[in-house]
């Protein structure tokens, strides 16, 4: 296994440079000829020297990332981030390669020391590699990023890294007694609030002719109940289940989380955590709230798109030149929110796990919600469950509408609504954005 993804690493190496490249550095060229000459000729004896430079190479893309304000940061130097991270894990790899063939020549570890440091290896080239999908986002290289991220977890999964078995295992990777862990849906739940005004169910549900119809004109949000129940998520292939999780997405893949309840907090922050960390936190206290939110989960771990279906209406938008559906997913604890805020696109709202209260708010009263002045001016400044009355009194009169949904439910979010969301218990939804 570990020569025929090491084999897989030059071929991706030779690819990449061989592709059309602005013009790079004389450190870079000469860490990626090197690199190529060492795997291609089995001959490591220089791989030190390569690692070292291929480490600075990466400080340095690292430093510049962080440099200025991450939205001022260009295209080149998330560029730069990107091919110095390829080129890290590969050195990490191809390093690894050369001393445990050095210390077996020697004599030395045995074959579960070398699986143990093995696999240590490729976490770590893993963690490389899916810091840059998140902090170099698109670039030219992410289908490689990707492949050779997928190629590592693949791995890690054959050699039992991935399993119930690594999530059982102590700081220092030895074997603990297991732990029985509940389901995703396990009940830790919050009181949910009584339905006023609840969203219109459509049952049976709208055909695609009268839902693209409505589209054009004004279209409402509705609710479809056991719309999912042909999805793979709620059934074979369940992500209720903790262990069904982590072996599909592997529990030391890299994901962005949110720390706090709602985005609007002064005390929120943002963090990097390995998937079983995150999967451990959301079972953690209340107070220490951490949310995986609008994160595109089914391109960093794309065997997870084979466990949903986009839902056809997604495909009879109104535009002709923007066809893209963007999914994102949202998993976390009871207590987390998002506020009161608008999107630019239409949206599917997918509940798979757990349950959510949603209330919408139609664009037309938009000045009635006090939307922020600043950079969060699609977001209310209003406590929607517990509203200020007296700083935003116009908020009293805006008319709503609202629901609970559940597992299977299906949720449609017209563009330009304004929607708030509270989870009730531990929670997996997928949005699909459309035009």
């Amino acid at each position: 296994m570990e020569l025929k993804l090491l084999d897989a690493v030059g071929k991706l190496a030779r690819k990449w440079t061989q592709s059309p490249l602005r013009a790079i550095d004389a450190l870079k060229k000469r860490v990626i000829s090197r690199l190529i000459g060492a795997l291609e000729s089995g001959n490591l004896d220089g791989i030190s020297e390569i690692q070292r430079d291929a480490d600075g190479l990466f400080v340095h893309a690292r430093d510049c990332i962080h440099a200025v304000p991450y939205n001022k940061v260009t295209l080149e130097t998330r560029t730069d981030y990107a091919e110095a991270a390829l080129l890290r894990a590969a050195s990490l790899l191809a390093a690894h390669n050369h001393n445990t063939k050095k210390r077996k020549r020697e004599g030395g570890s045995t074959d579960r020391e070398g699986d143990c440091g093995r696999s240590n290896i490729f976490i770590e080239a893993l963690k490389v590699l899916d810091v840059a999908l998140l902090v170099s986002g698109p670039t030219e290289h992410r289908e490689t990023i990707l492949e050779m991220a997928d190629k590592l977890q693949a791995y890690l999964a054959v050699s039992g890294s991935s399993t119930e078995s690594a999530d059982n295992a102590d700081v220092n990777g030895s074997s603990v007694p297991a732990v029985k862990r509940p389901r995703l849906g396990s009940p830790k739940s919050l009181c949910a609030p009584q339905i006023l005004h609840p969203v219109p169910e459509l049952d049976p549900p709208p055909s695609l002719i009268s839902f693209s119809n409505s589209l054009r004109s004004s279209p409402q949000p509705f609710i479809i109940r056991n719309a999912l129940s042909d999805w793979p998520a709620l059934s074979t292939r369940p992500w209720s289940e903790r262990s069904y999780l982590l072996k599909t997405i592997g529990p030391h893949r890299t994901v962005p989380v949110e720390l706090g309840a709602r985005y609007t907090d002064s005390t929120w922050s943002q963090n990097l955590l390995p998937f079983s960390e995150f999967l451990d936190a959301i079972w953690g206290p209340a107070e220490n709230i951490t949310y995986l939110a609008q994160h595109d989960l089914f391109a960093q771990c794309p065997a997870l798109s084979r466990d949903i279906l986009v839902p056809d209406y997604c495909f009879v938008g109104e535009s002709e030149e923007d066809d893209e559906v963007r999914m994102n997913a949202w998993v976390g604890p009871a207590g987390t929110v998002s506020p009161l805020h608008t999107d630019p696109y239409h949206n599917f709202f997918a509940q798979v796990v757990g349950s959510k209260y949603v209330r919408l708010v139609a664009p037309e009263h938009s000045e009635k919600v006090y939307p922020h002045d600043s950079m969060l001016n699609n977001t209310s400044q209003v406590d929607v469950e517990n509203p200020d009355l007296e700083s935003f009194p116009l908020f009293a009169a805006v008319p709503c509408v609202e629901c609970i949904v559940g597992p299977s439910d299906l949720l449609f979010i017209p563009r330009g609504w304004w929607h708030y969301v509270r989870s009730l218990s531990v929670s997996f939804s997928v949005s699909f954005w459309f035009s």
